[in-house]
């Protein structure tokens, strides 16, 4: 397997992701709506999921958001262990988070409906 097309969780195997991991994997907008996201599915494509962040309200045509996801967003999550990503096949499916990751995700998502 090339470790250059299918991204996953290669340095995190324990489900408790540390604080200063999940705060700089969440500090930017769209890893965290692409986690919100696929909160609801086990599996979308990167198309799917570029289209939906581009219908949610992004100033960023869903072409621009899919080549985004693809070489930043998604590779980034990967390797936290949030999402399990084949570039590949450009699938990305959905992990079961712990309960204080869930938690700052809420707390961050409450933070942005405020600002």
């Amino acid at each position: 397997m090339n470790p250059h097309i299918t991204h996953s969780s290669r340095r995190r195997t324990d489900p408790d992701l540390p604080v200063s991991v999940a705060l700089e994997t969440l500090s930017n907008e769209w890893r965290r709506r692409t986690l919100s996201l696929l909160s609801g599915h086990e599996m979308m494509t990167v198309d799917e999921l570029a289209e939906a962040l581009a219908v949610e309200g992004g100033d960023l045509p869903a072409e621009t958001l899919h080549l985004e996801l693809h070489h930043c967003h998604l590779p980034k999550l990967a390797d936290a262990g949030l999402v399990r990503y084949d570039a590949e096949r450009h699938r990305v499916h959905a992990r079961t988070h712990s309960g204080e990751l869930d938690s700052l995700l809420e707390a961050v998502r409450a933070s942005d409906r405020v600002a």
